[in-house]
């Protein structure tokens, strides 16, 4: 956070010296989007393309904007905007398929994030992606063909941290646990990265008794990211899993509560369900279930997780989440 001032100064002396410089807009528009002012950010880089109508930065972090503050078919819009300029660079695609994924269009983000991989196979970012989206989809061997093959490109952290996630997904919690202990060797700072080790440890026969510090760390690192973007509606969602799993009511609650004023789609529904299936809320949970399938959320990645389990004879919840 205290870094944020001194940025904002540099960025506005850029524009100053010159005011039409697109570099100058998009480090003003990348500044407000990391500190929550997404209105302002949207405006900083539409100038950025009023000067320079080509810049892929510029309209990468449009479509980021338009994505915040839920304008989602202008995001895409963008994004398709984005491809139709440069249709042989990857990284449009893989925008798109992001775009695609967070609104549970599976099917539609698997093809973006392939066309990202036909044209650059060697792009960890772009094989790392399309493993998370057949995660999100049930398909395991397909996510962790997809994400060994990341990881040989390039051992990164994110790579680790979703092919954790596959094992975790798998209930294989021993296997789940080292690669997200890779994934913290290089990503220690990043509360979502120590969010899954505390889940993987929580869960793992023998490790309860770790999860609890590796939880607060996490809660921790997320405070921090509020310092500096208030408005970060993932934040919120994972701490009001993490406080949850620690039985902190108010806080878990309270977090929710931020997270769904700010984005109310099925994934962060489905995470609702879980905190309130923590504190033994089980009508609260159905509904927020039915609210995240009703969204399209994947139903595999429902009956995947532990935390529901208690769920699992219920006939409401079987309904929900039984195959079409």
């Amino acid at each position: 956070k205290q870094w944020v001032e001194s940025a904002r100064q540099a960025c506005r002396q850029a524009v100053t010296l010159d005011a039409t410089l697109a570099v100058a807009h998009i480090c003003l528009g990348t500044l407000s989007h990391g500190t929550g002012e997404y209105e302002r950010a949207s405006a900083e880089f539409q100038r950025a393309l009023e000067s320079e109508p080509t810049s892929h930065d510029a309209y990468r972090g449009l479509g980021a904007a338009y994505e915040a503050l839920g304008k989602l078919a202008e995001a895409e819009k963008t994004y398709t905007r984005a491809i139709e300029l440069r249709p042989r660079y990857w990284a449009g695609f893989s925008w798109l398929g992001k775009l695609y994924s967070d609104q549970a269009r599976y099917e539609e983000a698997v093809k973006q994030f392939e066309q990202a991989v036909a044209l650059t196979p060697d792009n960890v970012r772009a094989w790392r992606s399309l493993g998370g989206v057949y995660l999100l989809m049930g398909r395991y061997d397909k996510a962790i063909t997809a994400l060994h093959k990341a990881i040989e490109h390039s051992p990164t952290g994110g790579g680790y941290n979703n092919l954790g996630t596959a094992y975790f997904s798998l209930r294989q919690f021993e296997e789940a646990i080292g690669m997200f202990e890779q994934a913290f060797t290089r990503r220690s700072r990043d509360y979502n990265v120590c969010g899954n080790l505390a889940r993987s440890y929580y869960w793992a026969p023998g490790k309860r008794a770790q999860a609890p510090a590796m939880y607060e760390h996490a809660i921790r690192l997320g405070r921090e990211e509020l310092q500096v973007n208030p408005q970060n509606a993932d934040a919120h969602i994972l701490l009001a899993t993490y406080h949850a799993m620690l039985g902190h009511k108010p806080e878990a609650m309270s977090h929710l509560e931020r997270a769904l004023s700010l984005y109310a789609g099925p994934e962060f529904q489905f995470w609702a369900a879980v905190v309130h299936n923590q504190f033994g809320e089980r009508a609260k949970a159905l509904a927020a279930l039915e609210k995240a399938v009703a969204g399209d959320f994947s139903p595999a990645q429902i009956r995947s997780i532990p935390e529901l389990d208690n769920l699992r004879d219920d006939p409401e919840f079987q309904a929900l989440v039984r195959p079409k």
